[in-house]
């Protein structure tokens, strides 16, 4: 088995601006790749895809390194990601139970996105894509994971505020959806 999916993956993280934090490993047909990617004000998330060869599905986390909850939170920081969770379609938060790091996670399987080629954008055509997905799945994947890099950035204010303050989960969340931009409302909604 190639390294094809790699080279893929790999040519979506330059196109969205992610820099792989390592070359990849792959145990029994699974491929794993990190990255890191950086706003313009140095804010970092780490974004890890999984891919397994076999059926062709692929999960997405993406990780805020400085964010942690602490103990005596988790169980309102649950009650934030419910409410968060309700207002996502694609893709949704989670806690990691080893390190109580916030997470975003989607999946994606290769074989239910079907469209148009008029669809990609203008700069890619499927000859830059191996054999290893297909043209379309790859198209969508980019697309998945730079929505979900621009909602982990919108949404970490609200873990922030749930960590340094004592206000309850309903009023930062209301307050929150309360005075988003049109904007920041696109980012959810889409």
């Amino acid at each position: 088995m190639s390294f094809e999916v790699f080279d893929d993956i790999k040519k979506i993280f330059k196109q969205i601006g992610i820099t792989t934090a390592d070359q990849g490993s792959i145990v029994n047909s699974v491929y794993t790749l990190n990255g890191v990617f950086n706003d313009d004000n140095y804010n970092s998330l780490t974004v890890t895809v999984i891919h397994d060869y076999w059926p062709h599905f692929s999960s997405i986390s993406i990780s805020i390194p400085c964010l942690t909850l602490p103990r005596k939170k988790i169980s309102v920081a649950y009650e934030l990601i419910n409410r968060i969770n309700c207002c996502l379609k694609y893709d949704h938060f989670k806690i990691n139970p080893e390190d109580r790091a916030v997470q975003l996670y989607a999946g994606f399987y290769s074989g239910m996105v079907s469209g148009d080629e008029e669809e990609a954008d203008e700069a890619d055509d499927d000859s830059e894509f191996s054999d290893s997905m297909d043209f379309y799945s790859y198209y969508h994947l980019r697309m998945l994971i730079s929505q979900m890099i621009g909602r982990c950035f919108l949404f970490s204010s609200l873990f922030q505020e749930l960590i340094t303050t004592n206000k309850p989960v309903q009023t930062i969340f209301n307050n929150f959806m309360n005075n988003l931009t049109k904007e920041e409302k696109n980012i959810i909604d889409h």
